[in-house]
């Protein structure tokens, strides 16, 4: 019986025992060439090419490839892309790992280079990781793709009937001064508007008494206007005001100076005086705690985007009387509902049960 041995021919051992006594010699432990506080580039090349050269004899010895077959830029590859994964994140130190991989995949010009830096006894600026040389590098927050929510848009949602718009009615009267100073009011015009500011009276009255200021640079009243033929007398003026108003709901601004000077009474829980409604007045700076009426023209431009009263212009008894009506529309819901509780606390206070309907 024979057995066969395989037996490798004397050459290719010779080969592979220079081999292993290469990988012997050459095979260091591997230290990162980038963790070295600066030092010269041929330091840095030399570990790379030792690295390099562990590597083929390790494919030579698994592989049993001859050296010559084993393309040397694909080492080199993978050698680049470890240091950047390992150095991503760092900063200046991928700058280094850079300068380096360059350097050692030169075809013969980076000895040159080497050779000088050696010569010099330091190394250039940019292959050094002192923190007062390397550049810096600054880190842009990406901005989030999320949006801004919009603000929610407050509707005012009117809710009132066409019957409740008919019983709600706004007044404005325009007066002139009599007596010896002209200081006592007298009317001179009056005009009533709808809920939707259109006009339903508007009328210019005679004045009994002598009329020694007509006030025309702000009531546009002149002589004309209260001795035409147009103007009514004041009974027939009032007579109509108090058809007009009663079972109704007044609006108005100052209502105390025009209800004084038309010389009528209406119920307290029908008037809706923009001038003594508390939300809409102001406090007094002098007397904390006293609260003062604002002017027309001021709320009607905040709450009924209205211009009126222009300085330099006269003013104009429907054109108040309208702005009058919007600023108790924007506040109708909160107004009639502190209303209702003032009738509700009057009625308990008085012991009795009210019939009233608003």
């Amino acid at each position: 019986m024979c057995i066969v041995v395989p037996c490798t021919p004397p050459a290719e051992i010779d080969d592979r025992s220079k081999v292993h006594e290469h990988n012997k010699s050459v095979r260091k432990p591997r230290r990162n060439p980038r963790r070295r506080r600066g030092g010269s580039s041929t330091a840095i090349k030399e570990n790379v090419a030792d690295r390099e050269a562990v590597v083929e004899t390790d494919e030579i010895d698994n592989h049993n490839i001859p050296a010559q077959d084993i393309p040397v830029q694909s080492t080199v590859e993978k050698g680049k892309r470890r240091r950047r994964r390992r150095g991503r994140g760092k900063g200046g130190k991928n700058k280094i790992s850079e300068t380096s991989d360059e350097s050692s995949s030169g075809d013969g010009t980076t000895s040159d280079s080497g050779s000088a830096s050696d010569s010099g006894g330091a190394a250039p600026l940019h292959l050094t990781r002192d923190s007062d040389t390397s550049p810096k590098i600054k880190k842009v927050r990406k901005r989030s793709s999320k949006k801004k929510k919009a603000e929610p848009i407050h509707l005012i949602i009117d809710d009132t009937t066409e019957v409740e718009k008919l019983q709600h009615v706004a007044i404005d009267c325009e007066m002139v001064g009599t007596g010896s100073d002209g200081l006592i009011s007298a009317l001179a015009r009056v005009s009533l508007v709808d809920w939707y500011g259109q006009s339903i009276f508007d009328t210019y009255v005679q004045v009994s008494e002598t009329v020694t200021d007509y006030r025309t640079f702000v009531s546009g009243i002149t002589h004309q206007n209260v001795e035409s033929d147009e103007a009514i007398s004041f009974e027939e003026c009032r007579k109509t005001i108090l058809d007009l108003i009663k079972g109704r709901i007044v609006v108005g601004h100052g209502l105390k100076n025009d209800f004084r000077v038309l010389k009528i009474d209406h119920p307290w829980y029908a008037i809706r005086d923009s001038a003594r409604y508390e939300p809409l007045m102001k406090c007094d700076q002098s007397y904390p705690g006293i609260l003062l009426p604002r002017k027309l023209k001021e709320l009607a431009s905040v709450y009924a985007q209205m211009n009126i009263q222009i300085e330099g212009k006269q003013h104009c008894s429907v054109e108040d009387a309208t702005a009058a009506m919007m600023v108790f529309r924007a506040k109708k819901s909160k107004w009639e509902k502190s209303i209702e509780w003032k009738l509700q606390k009057t009625n308990l206070m008085n012991g009795t049960r009210s019939d009233i309907s608003i």
